[in-house]
């Protein structure tokens, strides 16, 4: 408590466990000058991991985006302060929600032989054996070994953008109009907008198929207090 006075911090009790607390003392404790783009990607990097953020800076109009997936509340905020305490004055700071994923894939091939067990010329009893039977032999090439090419990882991620035909909020609200649903080269990108007053924030973001089968569910947190575009990334790769 102590050392978080010492950073104006006035923790909430009831809703701020230990261990972030702890966390956010040691962030805020090293975010000093001298700060600059790189710096601001460094700590981005701390909180939420490399890879699962982007930055784009639009300097004619004063603007830095920052794509990302806060994981609940606590970390929402946080993340507002230390972007807040970074940047210049005259810079407008918009949070848009980027969920990110990896989809690994590994080939593998083996054979079987077919043995048949009623041949001309033979004695035999007719249904007491199939007639063929699958007798396993070995493996031709390993999941270890890469083997897909990237064509196949392009279509695969072609693929993994068009199924997705629905998506629900909070488990009510379902989108159906999407902004971008297409993939550049084993990317999928799928994109569309949460508009205020159909929420006031957003916890569970829900992908579904057009059968209605569901394909992906993750947890977040955005408060929504204007119209939110979330952008969600898929990368397929083959499994080393």
């Amino acid at each position: 408590s102590e050392l978080e006075k010492g950073f104006n911090i006035i923790p909430n009790t009831a809703a701020e466990d230990l261990e972030f607390r702890r966390a956010r003392l040691l962030n805020r404790n090293t975010t000093k000058p001298p700060f600059t783009l790189k710096y601001l990607k460094h700590k981005l990097d701390d909180i939420l991991g490399a890879g699962n953020y982007s930055t784009q800076v639009d300097y004619p109009n004063y603007t830095l985006t920052v794509e990302c997936s806060a994981r609940d509340a606590n970390w929402f905020t946080e993340i507002t302060i230390v972007v807040g305490q970074i940047i210049p004055a005259n810079i407008i700071y918009i949070s848009k929600p980027l969920l990110t994923k990896t989809i690994s894939l590994a080939e593998l091939i083996d054979y079987a032989t077919q043995i048949s067990n009623y041949r001309l010329g033979t004695s035999w009893i007719l249904s007491q054996k199939p007639f063929i039977t699958n007798e396993a032999g070995s493996q031709l090439k390993p999941q270890e070994v890469i083997s897909m090419t990237q064509a196949y990882l392009n279509d695969i991620a072609k693929f993994s953008a068009q199924d997705v035909a629905k998506v629900k909020i909070n488990n009510t609200v379902e989108i159906t109009d999407f902004t971008i649903k297409q993939a550049t080269g084993a990317e999928a990108n799928i994109e569309y907008a949460v508009e205020p007053g159909t929420v006031t924030e957003i916890k569970q973001i829900t992908l579904y198929n057009a059968q209605g089968e569901e394909l992906e569910s993750a947890t977040v947190y955005v408060p929504v207090v204007s119209r939110i575009i979330i952008r969600h990334k898929i990368t397929i790769k083959e499994s080393e």
